[in-house]
């Protein structure tokens, strides 16, 4: 999908994916935004890996992946790796 590569000169930016056609692979083309970046992906196709593909974000601070194909687990180690406050309960996140 090549819409997502005007946003290589974008800096703090807030990204609503809600319910749209978007896979893992289109998440590699969010690594040239540079500032912070929010990312909401609830209702798509996101699995584990394209969650993990947004690791290597470095100024992702939120993610949203209500009904998506994201596991729990995948979720736990995701937020492990990225250093955000553990929570009690993943499946609210999932919902």
């Amino acid at each position: 999908n090549g819409s997502i590569n005007y946003l290589s000169h974008l800096h703090n930016v807030t990204l609503r994916m809600d319910k749209t056609h978007i896979f893992d692979a289109d998440l590699e083309l969010l690594k040239p935004v540079s500032g912070s970046l929010l990312i909401s992906l609830n209702q798509t196709n996101i699995t584990d890996k394209g969650l993990m593909t947004l690791k290597s974000h470095p100024c992702l601070f939120y993610v949203s992946v209500k009904k998506t194909k994201v596991s729990e687990k995948g979720l736990r180690q995701f937020r492990k790796d990225m250093g955000w406050t553990e929570l009690k309960d993943y499946s609210q996140e999932l919902e």
